[in-house]
């Protein structure tokens, strides 16, 4: 029986999604970040979506355990080197549920969804 991960904030695991994708994508760059998380924004997994413009194709990353999932590519601006830890988002929604961070009008901006609302943020 595997043992169930610690929660962790979605910047704990980036550097194990990317080194996971340079693998397939040296280019790689991160669009998206997405967990279900608990109300403190921690999430036992995350999944970092990131583009590669040579392939053009786009992979998404599971952490833990680096699963790769190759998808089409998507046509998305990629987030900025410095974005809002899930954590903030939790401090500003205070919900679980789904944690999902992307590129909308210019912004990195966390989507936090329960049970119908939603609550955002924008770093």
């Amino acid at each position: 029986m595997e043992a169930q991960a610690e929660p962790f904030p979605a910047h704990a695991g980036l550097d194990e999604a990317r080194a996971a994708v340079a693998a397939y994508a040296p280019d790689a760059t991160l669009i998206s970040v997405y967990g279900v998380a608990d109300s403190d924004g921690k999430s036992a997994q995350w999944e970092y979506t990131f583009n590669s413009m040579e392939n053009r194709k786009s992979y998404t990353i599971t952490v833990p355990g680096r699963f790769v999932r190759e998808r089409p590519y998507s046509f998305v601006d990629p987030l900025p080197v410095s974005w809002p830890d899930s954590t903030a988002a939790s401090s500003n929604c205070r919900s679980p549920g789904e944690y999902s961070l992307e590129m909308k009008d210019g912004a990195a901006k966390w989507a936090v969804a329960f049970e119908g609302d939603v609550c955002e943020l924008t770093g």
